[in-house]
């Protein structure tokens, strides 16, 4: 069936009968083997095939499912039920063959080998499937061009016609089938095969073996012409409808697993979420501790051009956003998740504000959970392959490795069906010494070789300490990112004139509170408004002190004034001055 000359083809069958022998031989106890070590090729192939079949039959049920390979598992119930009908079919029909036996076993060895190899497995089987039809059908077909050639009122011209075309279109099938099962086989125990088998098989080359053999059938079905016998047609037809009816069967038992998987599997997928959620901390609600923004502000950081640069091009790119306390950072985050950057379209916002009264509000892995919770709820057509596998090897431990976490979000962000993604993180200054470096280590490698393959964007905020400066440096020499530190004269302008936005707003709330005069209330603006270097923080602690000022009440508003705390420091001190056990107030703080 080989041509001869082809040495390497020789060498490639020779070794794939080695491998079938030790799979014989393996499936055997020693006084069975001696028992029939006179057992000829076919007789041993018969053998295995016999064997493989009952081992898959008991093992089909426990193939290795996944959201990737559920079609795989479609295929290796279908191929198996063809192997089993041409099991069937070898006895009656193609006994004498024996290739038949030979092709049936290697198919049923590659069926049993896939039960425990993942990589190629649906390419493999796609073409095994091929191979399982064909030789159900050939044998019969094969068997009747033979007795066909022997009838004596066949003309010579015709019979030299079957002998030569299509004895050699046979052959050529044959050997195909042969050459995908021995490369199949040798490719799935290439431990023992190195040199017929490199590491870089791809589908592209099981496929193209595949659409080999589907042209080597076609060749030989054009000679369907040539059969002018009832009976011939009848057995054909016969045995067509019975690997149409298997075939039906299987597609229902098929069906009815697949829904069962699928659901099995999305429960899975619904129990980690929910570790997420529990490894980490009450997200949504520590970010909504956050004040909203007054209409107006924050403009000043949404027209900034890096901000604009940062956001508009594509690919992974970083910005860092670094203020002093007070300057609202925290709000403009929240605005950010909640509104110019929320969620949309392509884009998947994932967020975490570190803080560090809170110890899970410390931790890089507990940001991690929080941000993965939020992208695998969001974008539901992301494939959960990586992440599962990394549950199941490691167990719940692995809601507490960064590195594993952090694996599961640059392969997820890769993903065909990631769109952009945006993670934010507010008050890396709160974030633990250890884990912060962790972070910017993780981000520093990810741009080492420069921009990852995926619309994967950061966006963080932290004050302007110069070790999370030393930390970032790395990463603007290596990697897109952007420094906004809001320093420059025209954007402290823009800030002070947004918290001038604040200070109108929150005057007309305690105007409203207090029913002050229309006088007094623009008294109270203007005071505030004249205080130099105000921030946001100082604005919420003022009014805090003034609002609970015993001495602040409808009338008294510039007598309440006369002592306004200037700085963020004072106003601290007015509000412990009011504490009722300052001794307990001092251990605290």
């Amino acid at each position: 069936m080989i041509n001869g000359t082809d040495m390497e083809k020789k060498k490639l069958i020779e070794a794939f009968l080695q491998a079938l022998n030790q799979e014989w031989a393996a499936g055997r106890s020693a006084s069975a083997e001696a028992a029939t070590g006179s057992l000829t090729r076919q007789e041993q192939m018969s053998d295995l095939l016999a064997v493989k079949v009952d081992e898959l039959n008991g093992k089909s049920h426990r193939v290795r499912i996944g959201d990737w390979d559920v079609a795989a598992s479609q295929l290796f119930a279908t191929v198996l039920s063809f192997i089993v009908t041409a099991k069937d079919l070898i006895a009656t029909v193609g006994g004498g063959d024996p290739h038949v036996t030979l092709a049936c076993a290697g198919a049923s060895v590659i069926l049993s080998l896939l039960t425990q190899h993942a990589e190629q497995r649906e390419a493999l089987l796609s073409g095994l499937e091929t191979v399982a039809k064909l030789i159900c059908q050939y044998p019969l077909v094969e068997h009747a061009y033979q007795e066909r050639a022997k009838n004596p009122a066949l003309s010579a011209e015709q019979a030299r016609r079957v002998e030569t075309e299509f004895e050699g279109s046979l052959v050529q099938l044959y050997s195909l089938i042969l050459e995908f099962q021995a490369r199949a086989v040798l490719y799935l125990q290439r431990g023992r095969f190195k040199q017929f088998v490199q590491d870089t098989v791809a589908w592209n080359d099981w496929k193209d073996l595949e659409r080999r053999l589907s042209r080597a059938d076609a060749h030989c079905r054009s000679f369907k012409d040539l059969i002018n016998d009832e009976k011939l047609h009848h057995d054909i037809d016969k045995m067509q409808i019975k690997v149409s009816n298997i075939s039906e069967r299987m597609q229902q038992l098929i069906d009815l697993h697949t829904s069962q998987v699928a659901t099995a599997q999305r429960e899975k997928e619904i129990r980690c979420l929910q570790k997420f959620f529990h490894s980490t901390c009450p997200y949504q609600a520590r970010k909504d501790r956050n004040p909203d923004r007054v209409n107006g502000t924050c403009e000043w950081f949404q027209t900034h051009g890096h901000y604009k640069d940062w956001k508009d091009t594509p690919g992974s790119r970083l910005l860092w956003v670094s203020a002093d306390p007070g300057c609202g950072k925290s709000v403009l985050v929240k605005f950010l998740v909640d509104d110019a950057l929320k969620t949309a379209g392509s884009r998947t916002t994932c967020y975490f504000f570190f803080k560090d009264d809170f110890e899970d509000q410390r931790s890089a892995a507990s940001a991690l959970c929080a941000v993965l919770h939020q992208l695998f709820v969001q974008n539901e057509k992301l494939s959960r392959k990586t992440l599962l596998e990394k549950w199941d090897a490691h167990g719940d431990a692995f809601f507490k490795q960064f590195e594993l976490l952090w694996d599961v979000l640059v392969r997820a962000a890769e993903d065909v069906n990631a769109g952009d993604v945006t993670v934010i993180m507010d008050a890396l200054d709160e974030c633990s010494a250890d884990d912060l470096k962790e972070l910017t280590g993780a981000i520093e490698k990810l741009y080492a070789s420069g921009p990852p393959d995926a619309n994967l964007k950061f966006l963080f905020t932290s004050r302007p300490y110069e070790r999370i400066d030393r930390q970032f440096r790395p990463i603007h020499r290596s990697g897109p990112s952007i420094r906004l530190a809001g320093e420059d004269e025209q954007e402290v302008e823009q800030i002070t004139a947004e918290i001038g936005l604040v200070i109108r707003d929150r005057v007309q709330a305690i105007s409203i509170e207090m029913d002050l005069e229309p006088d007094e209330e623009q008294f109270l603006e203007t005071e505030l408004m004249t205080v130099e270097n105000r921030t946001y923080l100082w604005v919420m602690l003022t009014l805090d002190v003034i609002r609970n000022s015993p001495t602040f009440t409808k009338g008294t508003v510039r007598q309440a004034l006369q002592n306004l705390p200037t700085s963020v420091e004072t106003a601290y001190e007015r509000i412990l001055a009011h504490s009722t056990d300052a001794d307990k107030a001092k251990k605290l703080l």
